[in-house]
């Protein structure tokens, strides 16, 4: 009881309920514990409890269940929230069904300029598509006997008991006729295709160079590059990759990885995908304004069982285990400009920079709230 208080109380002291909606007894209980502060005394408003909490509140002892009056008074809140009868004004979430709506006064002034806007010009009339509709459903009605009687309605069933049962019958997923020639047929499409059809729009895999520069060397085919990826991507290994793996043999898709997947290499393809994107009109649609760019970033800890040079002991997150941090960066675009890998012991914040810093795109529009709250 005590926890719940701690964590609760300084959040119901904040509340900004809207009047309009919730129930009086339990907006009048509010108000009292926010004006006296959480401080609760035996004249506090019991008409929003319920016969037996009331019971339970006044059972004859001396001291008042302070405690016992706050977690009935929380969980009422709590009740009201999930049920829609305490709202906030305040909030996009948790508002009033009316709020979201346009207001009685200005559809009873502008209705005849929405409906244009909406292109529903022909349901001005109401009364009249109400009659239409009745009639419709009339019809429907009687069609639906007279299939009834005759016997042709297969999907329902009469039992013994003069009750019935309705079967329906499954429909496979159509996409939408407007959308149907964007998408292809299959319901799977292999991560290998995509990563195809991304390097024939932008052919990121040039970006792969060897670390030999002086010796000339073969460059694998471009499927080995696919399964490097997609094996150090989703944390496959190399060897069970290339285990499932078609014409791809363990020795060349592990030589490809070792000489071809250099941070500067990965850093450059990247960036050059990042490029092709920021000069899209579709991912601008994203940003809040169109003369700043707000990004955001964090570290996803993983566990590190091989030696590393950047795994470190953190017990928080891996015990007696070491682990590193993949510290991402991405835009409001849903564009990931940068990531780097860091020891898990060590703050995040140091690393912020490193991200503005490596994008000259998002130089000097990146949000710094994240660097200056850390810090």
């Amino acid at each position: 009881s005590l926890k719940l208080q701690k964590r609760a109380a300084d959040i119901v002291r904040c509340l900004q309920v809207d009047e309009k909606q919730v129930q009086p007894d339990l907006f009048h209980a509010l108000k009292h514990f926010q004006r006296r502060g959480g401080q609760i005394e035996k004249n506090a408003p019991q008409n929003f409890l319920s016969p037996k909490e009331k019971a339970f509140l006044n059972h004859g002892g001396e001291k008042f269940p302070v405690s016992l009056y706050k977690v009935l008074l929380f969980q009422q809140l709590s009740v009201g929230i999930k049920s829609g009868t305490v709202n906030f004004s305040d909030s996009h979430k948790y508002r009033s069904l009316d709020d979201y709506l346009i207001s009685r006064e200005f559809w009873q002034q502008h209705h005849i300029t929405l409906l244009e806007q909406a292109d529903l010009q022909d349901f001005s009339n109401f009364p009249k598509i109400l009659n239409d509709m009745s009639d419709n459903l009339q019809t429907a009605f009687q069609e639906t006997n007279r299939r009834l009687e005759a016997n042709l309605n297969l999907h329902l069933k009469f039992k013994a008991d003069r009750d019935w049962i309705v079967s329906t019958p499954k429909q496979d997923a159509v996409l939408a006729a407007p959308l149907k020639n964007y998408f292809p047929s299959r319901q799977l499409v292999p991560l290998s295709e995509v990563l195809s059809s991304v390097n024939q729009a932008v052919p990121f895999l040039d970006e792969f160079h060897h670390w030999q520069t002086r010796r000339r060397q073969l460059r694998p085919v471009n499927q080995v590059f696919f399964a490097g990826i997609i094996g150090t991507g989703c944390e496959l290994s190399i060897g069970k990759m290339a285990y499932i793996s078609k014409h791809i043999g363990e020795i060349d898709l592990e030589n490809t990885v070792n000489w071809y997947f250099s941070p500067e290499n990965l850093q450059n393809a990247n960036a050059k995908i990042v490029n092709f994107l920021n000069n899209l009109e579709l991912p601008n649609f994203f940003r809040r304004t169109q003369d700043r760019l707000h990004t955001s970033s964090d570290g996803q800890k993983y566990a590190v069982s091989v030696p590393s040079l950047n795994a470190n002991h953190s017990f928080k997150y891996f015990g007696h285990d070491k682990g590193v941090t993949v510290y991402s960066f991405i835009d409001e675009r849903h564009l990931l400009f940068y990531s780097t890998v860091i020891s898990a012991a060590e703050r995040e914040a140091a690393y912020v920079i490193d991200g503005l810093l490596h994008n000259a795109r998002h130089q000097k529009r990146h949000s710094l709230d994240r660097f200056a709250r850390l810090h």
